[in-house]
Order: structure tokens, then C-alpha cells, then sequence
């Protein structure tokens, strides 16, 4: 209704204009003609009395004269006064006595009365203008009347057709853009007027469907998308599971490499030579550069997870920092780096995790340490408020500023050189960021290419949780308690590994494939006395000279003719492991007391060989 009131108005208020601008023509018309009327009329009339006054003026009967001008004032009512004069003085005038003197407008005629070219006197006459406007009045008040009569008029008749045929249309057309706003796409404008609402309403019957079908395109692959989303989640689960499980898996045989090669390391009986022990020495340190990188997999997929618990507890921070700064100064040193370690002395326990923040900023040394080769590498630590501050800065590489903001995601470097020039997964800085937010701190980095980059963790100290009895004598306890299991531990395995248990049952195994069974030994030397064999020809010397409560042969790699020759005498006590593809002949299988299918799964071999022995 308000664009019918706008048009309505607009349509009317343009009718009265140009009907206004009509009437306004036709009265000014009228009006020139009127007034050239009384023109003529005046000059008439002068002209009339002049020519008749003349005898009269000759005999100077002046009464008769007054009579014949009154007489005529009467007759013409547009007459307001008549005037003879002689010599300048008016021998007879007459007056209009229902002539307006308070709204008279005069038209003045004048003539000479002459006879034979002599002037006898002057005719003056006044014409009023009152009847003339008085028929303009009424003209204007009839045009006024019939502008407004047929502006009613017009104004009605205007209202119903834009009413019915302007409105109702779109009227249609608000409903149906209503209906897809709403998201109701099947319904169809139908508008047959055969002119633009007709070409309008099938615009937007193909625009709704075009929406319709986009819609139905964007809630298909909303599904699809959420579909993603949950195989993704689960996915990243597995992986996450994966991670553990394999990080797990993994350190268990590898934890056993690094402590057997430690310990051979030592080489006590002199009989490994200078080659072998620099052999083990390498392993060792693959072997821990390897389980560095599967505890970062390992804190990730924790991390990750939300399985990682925060070991809070009160220690000193300076003792912490100082036993960091002791541990890199020497690698430091060795690249020809100098090491700058500032310490404000006023910042003394604090409460939290103290193994985290330690794995965090030798994290941060580590990446300096890494990436300068000539320069300075600064670890400064600052008290502000219930806060402290971490900074590691160095003159390193640096860092694009682009870059920076994808530093700390996981597997990520600046660059993909780096990794191959300096090695490392990525994961460093990205465990660093999740463990700042796991103590509720935070991590920030600044860098500049060939400059050097700077790394700023802040973490707060919570000191209302700080245990106030004497931390000094706790951590005396602690650490002599500490090296005393150390020591026990090291003399434990000296004494594992370079003597036999004679307690334990013996278990022979000819092992062909280490990798797959060295799970499954170092799991069955918790219960068993196991002795390793690589050759058929070593298994029955060993067994010549001792004896074994079972023989485990690996027959993936030995020919029929060396089953044939070699296991008739093993008879109740042979465990066979085979691959899927191996063909066993039945002679053996007699003799066997048991056949195990690789790939081997440590749980269930174990089972086996425990059942066996029961």
C-alpha cells in the first residue's frame, strides 16, 4: 500500500498541476478579452455623449443636460462617472451611486465636443472594472470547482486500475520472493499479462531454479562434507592411535639397543675390537637420535589426544636453568658458539612442570644450535610480576616473515631445504607451542633472514602453590636416591648380559630374521634363558653340548634337505616358524610340537610358548 499511496499521489498531484495550469490560460484569456470590451465600450460611449451634447452646450441648458447624463449613467452600469467640461470647469457631471469607492478600478475616456472645428467643451468618463471582475471571480471559482471535481474523479478511477492491475502483480511477486526467501523452491509465479510482469515473473521462476538446484547441490555436499569430517576425525583417531601404538612398539626394542649397545660399549672383557665398539657407538647414537624423534611422535599423538597430564610440582628454576646452560655449553663449545646465560637471582621456586619446561627450552637451543654456525647463542631468563621469561636468541639463519606464522604447525619448516641441510621433522616447535598452552603460557618468535631469531616463552610461576617447606634437602634425597638406582640399574644389566642365568630354563632359537623376533627375545628373556643361533649347522653344535627345554627354528630361509638331516633328533621339544608361503612336509610336522605363521604377533607367541612350558 505504500507504493499505491506514492504513485496515487504523484499521478494526482500532476493532474491538478496541469488542470491548475489550464485554468490559469483560460482566465487570462478571458480576462484580456473582457478588458478589451470595456475599451470599447468607453470609447463608444465618450463618443455617443459628445455628439449628442452639442446642441444642447450651443443653447447652455445645462439641466437638460444633467438629465441626459444621468439617463445614461442608469442605462450602463459599468458607468462610474461623467463629466462636461467647459473652460476648464465642469458645467454637468453625474456619479454612479452603486459604484464601490472602497474597490474601484477606473478606466478614463475622454473627447472634444467640436461643431464646424470649434471646441465647445470635454467629455470625461469612468468605467469601473467591478463587473468584470466579478465574472472573473466566478469564472475561477467554476474552474476550481471542476479541477477538483475531476481530480476526485481521476484520483478514484487511477486508484482502482493501478489497484488492480499494477499492485496485484506485485503483490504476486513480493509473496513468491517471500517464499524463497523461506527456502519453499518448487512453487511457481504464474503471471500472464503478456508485457514486462509476464517477462519479470519468468526471470524468476528460472532464477528459483537455480536455486532450488543450488541448494539441493550445497545440502548434497554439506552431507558429503560431513561425512569427511567424521572419517577425518576417525582417521586422524587411527592415526593418532597408530602413533602411540607404533612410538610404544618401537621404543620398547630400541630402548633394549641403546642399553645392550651401552653396555658393550664399555667392552669390560676386551673382546669386542676398536672397529666393533666404534660400531656400537655409532648404533648408540642412531639409537638415541631415533628415540628422541619417537618421544617427540609420541608427545604429539599425546598432545594430540589430550592424554598428556602435567607432573606440577615445587623446584628451583635457577637450578634448572643452570643444569640446561651446563648441558649446552659444552656443545657450544664444540662448534665454536658463544654461549651467554643471564639469570635474574630473584626468581627461586616456582610451581609446575619442571621436565616440560626443561623439554621446551632445550627444544629452543637445540633449533639454535642447529642453524648457527659462527655467533652468539643467548639464554635469558627475566622476572616480571607472577610471571618469568625464557628467551632464546641467536644470529643464525633467521627466518622469512612470511613464514612465521606457519612455525609452529606440526612437520613444518621455514624451508624445505632446511630440513634436508639440517635435518629434523618439524615436530620441535610445534610440541614446544602445545606444551607453552598445556603450563597456560605462551610462545612468541621474531626473526629477520641473515639477522637471527628469537624465541620468547612466557609461563607463570604460581607462586601461591609453591610448597614453603625446605625444597634443598628434598632434592638431596631425591637425587641420591636417584643415582643410587642408576647405579643399581647399570650393575643390574652389566650382570644380566655378561652372565648366564642359571636359574632359567634355556630356550634355543635359530633366528633368520632379527628384526621380527627381537620383540619376541627380548619379552621371553624376562622368563627364559635364550640362546641365539643364525646357522643349522651352530643350532646342532649347541645342541651336542647342551641341553634345551625347546628349540625354536626359523625355516623361511632353510632348504628340505637341512629339515631332513638336522631335526630327527628333536623330537617333543622343536616349535616351527614358518612363512605363509613355506611348504612343510609331513615328516616334520610329526616331529614339530607346534607350528607358528609369521608375521608374528608378540602376545600370542609368548601365549603359546607359556602354555608349552606349563
Amino acid at each position: 500500500m505504500k507504493l499505491l499511496t506514492k504513485i496515487t499521489l504523484f499521478v494526482l498531484s500532476t493532474l491538478i498541476l496541469l488542470l491548475s495550469i489550464f485554468s490559469y490560460i483560460v482566465i487570462k484569456d478571458e480576462k484580456e478579452t473582457l478588458s478589451s470590451l470595456l475599451t470599447q465600450q468607453g470609447e463608444l460611449l465618450v463618443k455617443t455623449v459628445s455628439a449628442a451634447s452639442v446642441e444642447i452646450m450651443l443653447v447652455e441648458d445645462y439641466p437638460v443636460l444633467d438629465s441626459y447624463l444621468l439617463n445614461i449613467s442608469t442605462n450602463y452600469k459599468s458607468i462610474d462617472f461623467i463629466e462636461i467640461i467647459k473652460e476648464e470647469k465642469v458645467v454637468s457631471s453625474v456619479k454612479n451611486p452603486d459604484s464601490d469607492e472602497s474597490n474601484k478600478v477606473l478606466e478614463i475616456f475622454s473627447s472634444n465636443i467640436t461643431i464646424d472645428g470649434d471646441i465647445l467643451g470635454t467629455v470625461k468618463l469612468g468605467l469601473t472594472t467591478a463587473e468584470n471582475d466579478k465574472i472573473i471571480n466566478k469564472r475561477i471559482e467554476q474552474f476550481l470547482i471542476s479541477t477538483l471535481v475531476i481530480s476526485i474523479l481521476l484520483f478514484i478511477m487511477l486508484l482502482y486500475i493501478i489497484k488492480h492491475y499494477l499492485l496485484t502483480y506485485i503483490e504476486k511477486l513480493k509473496v513468491h520472493t517471500k517464499l524463497i526467501g523461506e527456502g519453499k523452491y518448487h512453487k511457481t509465479l504464474d503471471i500472464n499479462t503478456k508485457d514486462e510482469f509476464e517477462e519479470l515473473s519468468h526471470s524468476i521462476n528460472t532464477m528459483t531454479k537455480n536455486i532450488d538446484e543450488s541448494h539441493s547441490n550445497l545440502k548434497r555436499l554439506n552431507l558429503i562434507q560431513e561425512q569427511q569430517k567424521i572419517e577425518l576425525l576417525e582417521a586422524n583417531k587411527s592415526k593418532d592411535d597408530f602413533l602411540a601404538n607404533m612410538s610404544h612398539e618401537l621404543k620398547t626394542p630400541l630402548n633394549s639397543i641403546n642399553v645392550i649397545s651401552s653396555v658393550m660399549m664399555k667392552n669390560k672383557d676386551s673382546s669386542l675390537s676398536d672397529k666393533q665398539v666404534q660400531n656400537l657407538s655409532i648404533i648408540n647414537h642412531c639409537g638415541n637420535d631415533l628415540l628422541f624423534l619417537i618421544n617427540d611422535v609420541l608427545d604429539l599423538s599425546k598432545l594430540e589426544a589430550g592424554e598428556i597430564t602435567l607432573d606440577n610440582t615445587t623446584f628451583n628454576l635457577n637450578e634448572l636453568m643452570l643444569d640446561i646452560k651446563n648441558m649446552i655449553k659444552p656443545q657450544a663449545k664444540d662448534k665454536h658458539i658463544k654461549f651467554v646465560f643471564e639469570y635474574e637471582e630473584n626468581i627461586q621456586f616456582i610451581y609446575s612442570d619442571k621436565q616440560r619446561i626443561k623439554q621446551i627450552v632445550k627444544n629452543l637451543l637445540s633449533n639454535s644450535l642447529k642453524f648457527v654456525k659462527e655467533g652468539t647463542i643467548e639464554l635469558i631468563v627475566k622476572d616480571i610480576d607472577d610471571k618469568f621469561i625464557v628467551t632464546v636468541k641467536d644470529n643464525g639463519i633467521g627466518i622469512e616473515k612470511k613464514k612465521l606464522e606457519n612455525i609452529f604447525d606440526r612437520f613444518k619448516q621455514a624451508d624445505t631445504s632446511t630440513t634436508r641441510k639440517y635435518g629434523g621433522t618439524g615436530l620441535g616447535l610445534a610440541i614446544c607451542k602445545e606444551l607453552s598452552t598445556l603450563l597456560n603460557g605462551s610462545i612468541d618468535v621474531q626473526s629477520e633472514i641473515n639477522i637471527g631469531t628469537t624465541f620468547t616463552l612466557t609461563l607463570p610461576k604460581n607462586s601461591n602453590k609453591v610448597d614453603k617447606t625446605p625444597q634443598k634437602t628434598i632434592e638431596v634425597e631425591n637425587d641420591l636416591n636417584s643415582m643410587i638406582d642408576n647405579i643399581q640399574l647399570s650393575e643390574k644389566l652389566d650382570t644380566n648380559i655378561e652372565s648366564k642365568e642359571k636359574a632359567k630354563e634355556k630356550i634355543i632359537l635359530l633366528n633368520n630374521d632379527p628384526l621380527s623376533f627381537m620383540a619376541l627375545v627380548i619379552e621371553l628373556k624376562k622368563s627364559y634363558e635364550i640362546i641365539q643361533v643364525s646357522s643349522i649347522e651352530a643350532l646342532q653344535e649347541k645342541i651336542k653340548t647342551n641341553t634345551y627345554s625347546l628349540i625354536i627354528i626359523d625355516i623361511s630361509k632353510l632348504s628340505q634337505n637341512d629339515l631332513d638331516n638336522s631335526l630327527n633328533e628333536m623330537e617333543n621339544k622343536l616349535i616351527l616358524v614358518s612363512s605363509e608361503d613355506d611348504n612343510i612336509q609331513e615328516n616334520i610336522k610329526n616331529i614339530s610340537i607346534l607350528e607358528i605363521r609369521k608375521p608374528l604377533i608378540k602376545e600370542e607367541f609368548i601365549s603359546s610358548i607359556n602354555s608349552i612350558k606349563k
